[in-house]
């Protein structure tokens, strides 16, 4: 690492985790290690692990296994992330799920889930409707503490059953997805929380999953002061992406909106 000049190390932490090994690297001169809060097993109810997830986090903190629970537990996390010097959340969605979602409707959704009498499915409707409550409460949390929301959108998990079953998650069976919808899910939260209104407001960053998604970011970042358009991640690392990409943003939005 300080071969490469790094000096400073992002990581992606679960909200579970107590970052001791954060604490540990910090000792090694002249790079800073920063944690970034990444909820998402509390978010997906579509995921065989989402209940014991939730009942674990829930019992780490104390809280009652509910909603109000959940959130209050994440809240505390969140801190927790906070106080250790995170400056982000990360968000990885099949789709920049923002929707206005009541309360009422998200504690239905959370039983149903939590109970089992409903078996939620990647693309249902409930599963939209349920994260885009969670990530307003993010956004929340981020913006009294100051920190930058990502939201890395458009891949599809474990495609290859094959290789999930036999090797687990994570192993290079994700794809893109061939069909998202982008503003119309994402409007409702940009105008909340980065319509550019107050200073107190926090930023956004929007990471597609290809370039095929980047014109529409790039448009939202021209009409939302706060929202910046990210490179494409699964890209990023290709010369000639990175500069066909920076081309792209020169022609459609200001190179120094963009992040990433």
């Amino acid at each position: 690492l300080k071969r490469i000049r790094a000096k400073i190390i992002f990581t992606t932490d679960d909200p579970a985790d107590d970052l001791i090994y954060h604490k540990m690297a910090n000792n090694i001169e002249g790079i800073t290690f920063l944690p970034t809060f990444r909820p998402d097993a509390y978010c997906n109810l579509f995921d065989d692990n989402w209940k014991s997830n939730v009942e674990k986090i829930c019992q780490l903190t104390g809280q009652d296994i509910t909603l109000k629970g959940l959130v209050e537990t994440l809240r505390i996390r969140h801190t927790y992330f906070a106080e250790r010097g995170a400056k982000a959340s990360d968000h990885g969605l099949l789709e920049p799920y923002g929707l206005e979602i009541s309360q009422k409707r998200a504690e239905q959704i959370f039983q149903q889930a939590y109970n089992k009498e409903e078996k939620y499915g990647l693309r249902s409707i409930e599963t939209k409707e349920f994260i885009s409550y969670m990530i307003h409460q993010f956004c929340e949390m981020n913006q009294e503490k100051g920190m930058v929301t990502q939201i890395h959108y458009g891949a599809v998990r474990n495609a290859n059953e094959y290789l999930f079953k036999n090797w687990g998650a994570d192993v290079g069976g994700d794809i893109s997805a061939e069909n998202v919808n982008i503003v119309e899910n994402i409007l409702p939260l940009l105008s909340r929380f980065f319509s550019g209104e107050s200073e107190k407001q926090g930023h956004l960053i929007l990471y597609p999953m290809n370039q095929i998604f980047a014109h529409t970011n790039l448009m939202l970042e021209r009409v939302f002061p706060n929202v910046h358009s990210g490179f494409p991640w699964w890209h990023n690392d290709s010369p000639y992406v990175m500069e066909q990409y920076l081309l792209h943003i020169a022609g459609s939005s200001l190179l120094t909106s963009s992040g990433g």
